[in-house]
């Protein structure tokens, strides 16, 4: 996980263009006149239902050829398409021709630079750049005669401090009429950096002018949710090209045209080139096996994203399996069948039971090289199973989608948890040099800043701004992620539904000594993560389990230190469960260290 903040910049070097031309017209500053380029000859028509250009795509077959029936899954119950648009007779105003480059390729770049120590330092370098491309011409109304122009504008902002780069492309659409270019806003974006689209607009010589009424649907209508041959599919994003190759065609859209599988997701190729991306939400039923099992099943990579723009990415496709290879499990109310490997010795499982075995030895063998017997009333750890008991427990299974992918499920239970998202704020009484550090029983993970022998060096400031001695990037807090004891899943706590669960921190946290920020920072992190099940039994370790799990180092010693460490798992219905009693917050005083993470599974 990472995050984003707000980063510094001091512009050093001023935005600048640097064209490259099609053909040895002109330049972006006027050196020499810059000339609208000359109306290219149409190419051969396109509908809009073209397949991908020369792609080698296979129609899926009958869903009865696949061992699977569309009948029997109705975890697509409630699918509701977003609406059509009426009015279709846009098809019959323009032509559509393959997209080709013209004007120029104009780019930019900003210098960004960080202060630290009392000097200036280099951050990074932003860069802008806006590709046009012709790919049609209006045959009838007002327009009739001006050529489809669309603008692809891509940025990079790489971070400077803690965070992710910040980085995509944006798509504008327009007209042109000899010398003039008329921006379509109805199937425009907004540009990332206004001024550089403007800048770049503006070094074409051109007539501009906008139309607010233009329409072409498939362009300026994104639709969330639709059905394609009677499979409902989520939007995920519009991509400038085809990144994967295309498997087979899934079937058509009255307005996207032909939609076909690639890679995790399904994908429609627009006119002008773009391809409009979306995927199937894979059904929440799941996680508990349709309600037939008690344990919770991860069939993705992360809780919390199962409508997140990304999800394909994280569901867990199974491309090498072979029907041959599984067995019937069992039929299920809204799923159908599902299934689990004929050979319970077939190298997922054993590469699962490898990861349990290697990551609960390693609790072991710090416990007896460090001669620390185990504390049961501290630590409530799940049973060590050898390979034939772990293969009873069921540790993964199989369903086919409607799609006629493999997806595979695998048991939570059976994993030694994570200590995910811990953060680490500082709150000195004076700016001070700090070192803290992560006990060597725990296997990190990640950290950020990355940790050096396990520890951090770096000066703190009351407000709590953190500054890394190595190479004065600064921080809001420390981060670090790890596994260490093998801990079961929460029987006590409180059982609090998934509308409530945002309210019930927001009460709960300053109990436990968070103040207003912190509170905010744990909300913001966890509560999505905790919106796919109707209901979730929540828990906090009690200090001792912390401290036994995870010791924190810190050097000077604080005055005080609060740990809050939540656990959690879904539910799909309310249960009874003895409740935990909250330790009172602790009285900030002197300098303070305050941690707050979580148990991921």
């Amino acid at each position: 996980m990472k995050h984003k903040y707000v980063v510094v910049l001091i512009v050093l070097v001023g935005a600048f263009f640097a064209a490259w031309f099609l053909s040895p017209q002109i330049n972006a500053f006027g050196k020499k006149k810059l000339v609208a380029p000359a109306i290219p000859t149409p190419a051969p028509a396109l509908t809009a239902t073209s397949s991908v250009a020369g792609a080698n795509i296979t129609p899926v077959g009958n869903a009865n050829d696949s061992q699977y029936h569309k009948s029997e899954l109705t975890f697509q119950r409630n699918c509701k398409p977003d609406p059509l648009p009426t009015d279709m007779t846009w098809k019959d105003r323009v032509n559509f021709s393959e997209p080709k480059e013209v004007f120029t390729r104009i780019s930019s770049s900003v210098v960004s630079t960080l202060q630290y120590d009392g000097a200036t330092h280099f951050c990074s370098t932003n860069t802008y750049t806006m590709r046009f491309f012709d790919f049609g011409s209006v045959k009838a109304g007002p327009y009739q005669g001006a050529r489809l122009i669309t603008s692809r504008s891509d940025y990079l902002e790489p971070a400077c401090e803690a965070g992710g780069d910040t980085f995509g492309v944006t798509y504008q659409m327009f007209l042109q009429q000899g010398n003039r270019l008329i921006e379509l806003t109805l199937l425009s974006e907004e540009a990332h950096n206004k001024q550089f689209f403007q800048d770049a607009l503006q070094s074409l010589k051109m007539d501009l002018s906008t139309d607010d009424k233009f329409n072409i649907p498939m362009f300026g209508n994104t639709l969330s949710h639709i059905s394609v041959n009677g499979v409902c599919l989520n939007y995920s994003e519009r991509l400038p090209e085809e990144r994967d190759k295309p498997i087979k065609t899934i079937g058509t859209h009255p307005i996207y045209g032909d939609f076909y599988l690639a890679g995790n997701y399904v994908h429609a190729k627009l006119p002008d080139g773009t391809v409009m991306s979306y995927y199937l939400l894979p059904p929440e039923e799941l996680d508990f096996m349709d309600g037939t099992s008690k344990d919770e099943y991860a069939c993705f990579g992360e809780p919390g994203k199962r409508e997140a723009s990304g999800t394909a990415d994280l569901v867990s496709y199974a491309p090498d399996i072979k029907d041959d290879d599984l067995k019937e499990l069992r039929t299920t109310p809204h799923l159908g069948k599902l299934y689990i490997p004929k050979n319970p010795d077939n190298p997922l499982v054993q590469t699962l039971y490898g990861t349990f075995k290697t990551d609960y030895e390693r609790y072991q063998q710090y416990k007896e090289q460090n001669h620390m017997p185990v504390q049961p009333e501290t630590e409530k750890l799940s049973p060590y199973l050898n390979f034939d008991e772990y293969k009873k427990q069921t540790p993964v299974f199989y369903w086919r989608d409607p799609l006629g992918r493999w997806i595979h499920c695998e048991n939570k239970s059976l994993r030694v948890p994570s200590m995910a998202e811990p953060l680490i704020y500082l709150y000195p009484t004076q700016e001070q040099n700090v070192e803290v550090g992560i006990d060597e029983r725990v296997n990190l993970r990640e950290s950020i800043p990355v940790l050096e022998n396990h520890m951090w060096k770096v000066k703190a400031i009351p407000s709590g701004d953190i500054t890394f001695t190595k190479d004065g990037s600064r921080y809001p807090y420390l981060y670090w992620e790890g596994k260490y004891a093998p801990l079961a899943s929460p029987t006590h706590g409180f059982v609090v539904e998934k509308e409530n669960v945002g309210k019930f921190l927001e009460e709960t946290l300053p109990k436990l000594g968070l103040n207003e920020k912190e509170s905010k920072d744990f909300r913001g992190y966890w509560v999505p993560k905790m919106a796919d099940h109707p209901y979730y039994l929540v828990s906090f370790l009690d200090e001792a389990t912390i401290t036994e799990m995870a010791p924190l180092h810190v050097s000077p010693q604080p005055a005080t230190m609060i740990r809050v460490m939540m656990d959690f798992r879904p539910l799909n219905s309310p249960e009874k469960v003895p409740p935990i009693q909250l330790a009172s917050p602790k009285k900030r005083t002197g300098f303070t260290v305050v941690e707050w993470g979580g148990m991921s599974r």
